[in-house]
């Protein structure tokens, strides 16, 4: 269950008599190429040193008596005290708080880079071996190291788990672009489409897709269309047909949330040649899966989603007509 911080604030003085396990902490997140990446730590002591899944957490602590309603000082400070050193400065996202039977945690994340190779974190007293009456002192947390979102879900204790989604989902985190996509179609009527994964879902499925791409600066959306085309295909055109659709879709990848507007040009080829991609990114090469011409039956027949998802109908559309005029529209953000 989420609660807001405003009624988590309100309580806190009660909580502190009646429920004690009252903690703060900060999730620091980051871009590489496009995927986000979080930083975890690994849960110190003799239990946890030989487990790998679901052995991390985030650094953060309990709220002590002196404590102010203050959470997100609280979360800062146990950064610093189980890391070694200061959480780089930046606006913090309120992700809310989560309980989690008797506990719950209110967690905020922050952009930022962060040396995760060595730390030095607080400690804190254990009898060890277990009836031996002796006492070790073992690090709160022994390691720290950054994972992309799908690894982390595999790594974070379970009941953090939640705020990896809340992460995903905040608005500071959408990416809004413009793309530009070929609808690649051979004399047989079949469309070159790609077959992708979400890296950062693994449970979500495969997807099917036009070939194409956001837009790098200064780029016209044809200059865009054409590049992708060579990068992702290895087909190289002059020029690209008339626009067949403009969409805009709103969907997850890679641990990001995307806004995008497309525009679809129709590009003739004369056969169904073999893609040879040559300069795929590293969230594509982690994306892309397969490449398959794929007749508006086909299409149908497929038990996996295809975008754009009037796809099907479409090419029967240029089969029968030519290209439509005006463009056909698909706006897949109104569905919410």
């Amino acid at each position: 269950m989420t609660v807001s911080l405003t009624s988590l604030l309100a309580g806190v003085r009660a909580r502190r008599v009646c429920e004690p396990h009252l903690s703060a902490g900060l999730l620091l997140y980051r871009d590489r190429e496009g995927e986000v990446e979080v930083l975890l730590a690994h849960i110190g002591g003799p239990f946890w040193a030989s487990k790998e899944d679901h052995a991390w957490t985030l650094p953060k602590g309990l709220l002590g008596e002196t404590d102010g309603n203050d959470l997100l000082v609280v979360a800062e400070r146990e950064f610093a005290e189980e890391m070694g050193r200061s959480a780089p400065a930046g606006e913090s996202l309120d992700l809310g708080a989560v309980n989690a039977g008797r506990k719950t945690n209110q967690i905020f994340a922050r952009a930022g880079d962060f040396h995760a190779t060595h730390i030095e974190s607080n400690t804190f007293g254990l009898e060890w071996p277990r009836g031996s009456d002796q006492t070790q002192s073992f690090p709160e947390v022994d390691r720290a190291a950054w994972f992309s979102i799908a690894d982390a879900r595999t790594k974070l204790v379970k009941g953090l788990l939640p705020f990896l989604d809340l992460l995903v989902a905040h608005p500071a985190l959408l990416l809004k672009r413009e793309a530009g996509r070929g609808l690649v179609v051979a004399p047989s009527g079949r469309t070159l489409m790609i077959r992708g994964v979400d890296p950062g879902d693994t449970e979500r499925g495969g997807f099917w897709f036009t070939p194409g791409g956001g837009l790098d600066p200064g780029e016209s959306v044809v200059e865009g269309t054409i590049r992708e085309l060579s990068e992702e295909l290895g087909l190289d055109v002059d020029t690209v047909g008339p626009i067949v659709m403009k969409r805009c879709d709103e969907f997850p990848m890679a641990g990001r949330n995307y806004r995008q507007t497309e525009t679809i040009f129709l590009v003739a080829v004369a056969d169904e040649f073999v893609a040879q991609p040559r300069a795929l990114e590293a969230i594509e090469l982690s994306v892309i899966r397969e490449f398959r011409w794929l007749s508006a039956s086909e299409l149908r027949a497929l038990d996996e989603a295809y975008y754009p998802r009037r796809l099907a109908e479409l090419l029967d559309s240029i089969a029968a007509d030519g290209p439509p005029v005006p463009p056909w529209a698909e706006d897949l953000t109104a569905e919410g």
